[in-house]
């Protein structure tokens, strides 16, 4: 990113439909970025950034209960993040979920991340929601680290994400809103 690149504000918006072709591409430059070494090779060589994309489309639709943002410096998708009811059986029906939220690698520590997380959080305000809760890799301490910055405690361990079979331990974050 040059130095007037940077100086471009970061804004965010709800995704539309045409956004998520480009929010696929940063899932997948993202995930390969920041899960090398934590997640098995084969998942990371098999991303799609087509199949991605797909996969955030219905959520753009206006019955979906998830909520999709981007985050654009410039004309330009730099992030996004996802967010809606929590899935967690130990929880009641005040706590919403972070679901996703990632930046792609050429725009981290600009401010991006902290853009999204302050539209997210307002959103699940908005929803009425009084906390939330997300899950994060336990290895991935840059994002450990982003999101404790960001008013997150650590909770407690959850289930391990699956990837190609290998079992990758996950902890739980919340924070109240």
């Amino acid at each position: 990113m040059t130095e007037a690149t940077a100086r471009v504000p970061v804004t965010t918006r709800l995704a539309r439909p045409e956004d998520t072709d480009e929010v696929g591409r940063i899932q997948v430059r993202t995930w390969r970025a920041a899960y090398t070494g934590l997640l098995p090779a084969s998942t990371l060589d098999s991303m799609d950034p087509i199949v991605q994309g797909a996969s955030w489309s219905r959520v753009t639709r206006p019955t979906s209960v998830t909520r999709l943002l981007v985050a654009e410096r410039g004309d330009r998708i730099v992030g996004f993040a996802a967010f809606g009811p929590h899935r967690e059986p130990d929880l009641d029906g005040s706590a919403g979920e972070l679901y996703a939220i990632y930046v792609e690698p050429e725009s981290w520590a600009t401010g991006a991340g902290h853009a999204l997380m302050d539209a997210t959080l307002g959103g699940l305000r908005d929803a009425g929601w009084s906390r939330a809760v997300l899950k994060v890799l336990e290895a991935n301490h840059r994002a450990r680290r982003f999101y404790e910055r960001e008013g997150w405690v650590y909770d407690r361990p959850t289930d391990p994400f699956d990837a190609d079979g290998e079992h990758v331990p996950e902890v739980r974050y919340r924070r109240d809103l």
